[in-house]
């Protein structure tokens, strides 16, 4: 069945993803174990893009919006899909071989400013990682559980983790992000990666709360603006 016939919702969208990511998982499983190399992002990017093609989705890359609150903008969205009559969903994407997925917090308020956009009727993110990275007490892991998120408070708790790994790798920069992200996780995947256990978790969210001013790319103080 076509994309026309089945995108035509938020909730529609949240299937379609949530089908994709479990497809992808299967396809770098096979990746892996045919090839057997270090998986990477783009191999993540690929094998969603061809799980959403299979449901007939028509896939834009690396896409660039007008985002509001920023000033440089930052770089074009990993995956763009136009809905039936429903806007566009957005994706960004996150493989953490590394203890990286604070990383996330760049995605996240760079997605949460896109749905001020008319264009934008829902967005998402997507992050593989090892199972032991999930299970244990790991920075920012709460970006992909259904609930409230302090994504701002998130951001001043590793203020030099963002200055040294995250603004310091862009030259984008945002001007004020919503105080709060509602997150609700729509798939939870577990994937074997070289005999290692993973999990690839793809969470839709909505901005909620004030919007903080940013100075240099960073919040302002607690209680400033």
């Amino acid at each position: 069945m076509s994309l026309g016939s089945l995108a035509t919702s938020v909730g529609d969208a949240d299937a379609l993803l949530a089908t994709a990511t479990g497809h992808a998982a299967r396809g770098l499983e096979l990746l892996a174990e045919e090839q057997g190399h270090y998986l990477l992002e783009r191999d993540l990017k690929a094998a969603i893009t061809t799980a959403l093609q299979a449901q007939g989705a028509q896939v834009s890359h690396e896409s660039r919006y007008q985002l509001p609150h920023w000033q440089p903008q930052p770089g074009g969205v990993d995956i763009s899909v136009p809905l039936n009559h429903a806007g566009k969903a957005l994706a960004e994407l996150k493989w953490a071989n590394d203890n990286s997925i604070f990383e996330a917090l760049w995605d996240a308020i760079k997605l949460a400013d896109a749905t001020q956009l008319p264009e934008v009727a829902s967005v998402y993110l997507c992050c593989g990682a090892p199972e032991a990275r999930w299970t244990k007490p790991v920075e920012c892991a709460e970006i992909f559980d259904t609930g409230a998120c302090e994504i701002v408070n998130l951001i001043r708790e590793h203020n030099d983790w963002w200055g040294r790994y995250i603004l310091a790798d862009s030259t984008g920069r945002p001007t004020s992000a919503p105080e709060m992200l509602d997150v609700r996780r729509i798939s939870d995947v577990v994937l074997h990666v070289q005999d290692i256990r993973w999990r690839l978790r793809t969470v839709r969210f909505q901005p909620s709360g004030r919007w903080v001013e940013f100075m240099g790319g960073r919040p302002s103080p607690a209680g400033a603006g």
